[in-house]
């Protein structure tokens, strides 16, 4: 593929670091003082240890030398570039016969244009007022990239050479501008292309005729671009969300808790959800936030979360922050099931600066605890030193709709402390009544454990703060600079003495935040690798699975646990 001298240019200065190390760049020179001036900032990033860095660069196979070369200017040689550097030759083409002059509206055009080319006569699933809200979520995302760079260029005379010397200057700007209309407009057609084709079975399943979209809300799931939500409204009125990966875990939960309310045992029901699932994505019904509509109501509903609550710990399941949970009336409705059936970790040796008994009680009170769930509160520190609470029973933040409705006003969880505890007590009993049922291979709670879930390998705080500092001018410059700046997510690992053998998790790092992603890493509920884009990267990196950790966790289920589980939630 051939494309013009300036996008050319652009790609060679925002070559990455793992780019310029393949075989596609020829370095042009190897002494200069730029090259030393980024030598000594790389170390200053891994921590102004020369040994360190010589480590960091021999666990991945490199000479200084080497990487000395590279951090120069470098040359394209390659035969397939990257597929951003057609939208920027398309973006550059088109502006030199536009008369735009507002940036924005102009990329939006030309993201419109592409979706158009892509899906056709499908556009007209959506109103127009759907696409300008689409439209306005783009402006969002180019706004966060280019905010604080575009006011220096605005004193061009034309479109072209304002695009053209903003692009020169700021060449990691121009690729994430191309990366972000590529994702926006791929989105959006995956979208309806998948509508399109299950729009028959979803007016089947949901008994409406749909319309037309009228409303159109699209999200990344947890900030991974590849995997996406759409919260949909049609002109029929009935409310749908749309994922782009797989609902086989909600589906096999919404399953266990339809069997829970087919017995006789349990007091109160769950509120279940339709779903129509693909190993691609799927469709599940909206739940809407509802108020209770007595004191009653509300007793009934801290009953029922004390029941999830310990379905959850039972499955072995973290993350039931706030936003996962949804008051739905007197249903509290977990609509993230993503992070059940966790995996056990090897357990790392004690480094000294914690006794035995310390490393013990950490391991009780959360590896192995209802504190592990997230449902409970528990107050965090945010780099800011702001203080806040993200669980799903307690929750500082406003916006999220997690705690229950009365007569206009948030109920206090203090208030309402027994009959979460009694919930909780009786599906401990439930569970401890029905074991052995439910270990049989072909129940319910077994299937469940035939699903891939998600691993948080760091908190998506650390890695939004990484993503944002990356965001900085001075690394929107040229693309080694920002992946000098990236290798800060080589410290934690370079604190081992030898190379750890998940030293390939960096790399899926750096890989993501390069995009703008929050790094999504897997593994099945019933093997040990750690996967990442449908890769294992890691094999037997778990000691345990997460449904032999969900199946030893219901084997030891014993009135003890349950006074211990409860002085926890207390």
């Amino acid at each position: 593929m051939s494309f013009s001298k300036e996008v050319q240019s652009i790609l060679e200065r925002s070559s990455t670091l793992s780019e310029r190390l393949s075989d596609q760049f020829q370095a042009l020179d190897s002494r200069s003082q730029e090259i030393e001036e980024r030598l000594t900032r790389w170390q200053q990033v891994i921590g102004l240890n020369q040994e360190l860095f010589h480590k960091r660069l021999m666990w991945d196979d490199l000479a200084p030398s080497t990487v000395r070369s590279k951090l120069g200017s470098v040359r394209w040689q390659g035969q397939n570039p990257p597929a951003w550097t057609v939208t920027l030759e398309k973006i550059l083409l088109i502006a030199q016969d536009h008369d735009q002059k507002y940036l924005y509206s102009f990329l939006v055009e030309v993201a419109r244009q592409e979706l158009n080319d892509q899906v056709g006569d499908l556009i007209s699933l959506a109103s127009d007022s759907v696409y300008q809200s689409l439209e306005s979520s783009l402006v969002e995302r180019l706004m966060m990239v280019c905010e604080r760079v575009i006011s220096d260029f605005s004193d061009r005379p034309t479109l072209y050479e304002t695009l053209l010397t903003l692009f020169q200057e700021y060449s990691v700007l121009a690729r994430l501008i191309a990366h972000l209309i590529d994702t926006w407009v791929n989105q959006i057609a995956t979208f309806l292309q998948n509508l399109a084709r299950d729009t028959p079975r979803l007016k089947a399943l949901y008994r409406n005729l749909l319309g037309q979209i009228v409303v159109m809300d699209l999200r990344e799931a947890s900030g991974c671009q590849r995997n996406f939500i759409a919260i949909v409204t049609f002109a029929s009125g009935l409310k749908l969300v749309y994922k782009s990966s797989s609902l086989g875990i909600q589906v096999a939960f919404e399953q266990l808790l339809l069997w829970f309310n087919q017995g006789q045992t349990l007091p109160l029901k769950f509120k279940t959800l339709k779903i129509l699932n693909h190993d691609r994505g799927g469709w599940i019904e909206y739940v809407e936030y509802l108020s209770c509509c007595d004191r009653s109501a509300v007793k009934r509903y801290y009953q029922r979360t004390g029941m999830l609550l310990c379905l959850v710990y039972a499955l072995s399941g973290i993350d039931c922050h706030s936003a996962n949970l949804i008051a739905c009336g007197e249903y509290p409705v977990l609509i993230d099931t993503e992070t059940l059936l966790q995996p056990r970790l090897v357990r790392a040796p004690n480094s000294g600066e914690l006794s035995d008994a310390e490393m013990q009680a950490h391991h009780t009170f959360i590896e192995s605890s209802v504190i592990r769930t997230g449902f409970l509160p528990v107050w965090k520190v945010q780099a800011n030193y702001q203080a806040f609470d993200g669980s799903s029973l307690g929750g500082t933040c406003k916006e999220d709709q997690h705690r229950p409705i009365l007569n206009g006003e948030p109920v206090a969880l203090q208030d309402y402390e027994s009959d979460l505890i009694e919930g909780f007590q009786q599906m401990y009993r439930f569970l401890l009544k029905h074991r052995d049922q439910l270990l049989t291979q072909n129940s319910r709670w077994m299937n469940l454990t035939r699903h891939p879930v998600r691993f948080l390998f760091r908190s998506n705080r650390i890695y939004e703060s990484i993503v944002h500092r990356s965001l900085q001018p001075e690394f929107l410059h040229s693309g080694i600079d920002r992946s000098i700046e990236l290798d800060i997510l080589s410290r934690a690992f370079l604190a081992q003495v030898d190379k750890p053998r998940f030293w390939n998790v960096f790399h899926a790092e750096v890989e993501a935040i390069e995009q703008l992603e929050i790094p999504h890493f897997q593994v099945h509920s019933d093997q040990t690798h750690l996967i990442y884009n449908n890769c294992a990267i890691v094999q037997s990196y778990f000691e345990q699975s997460g449904a032999e950790s969900a199946k030893s966790r219901l084997s030891q289920l014993s009135p003890q646990d349950l006074n211990q589980q409860i002085q926890w939630i207390r």
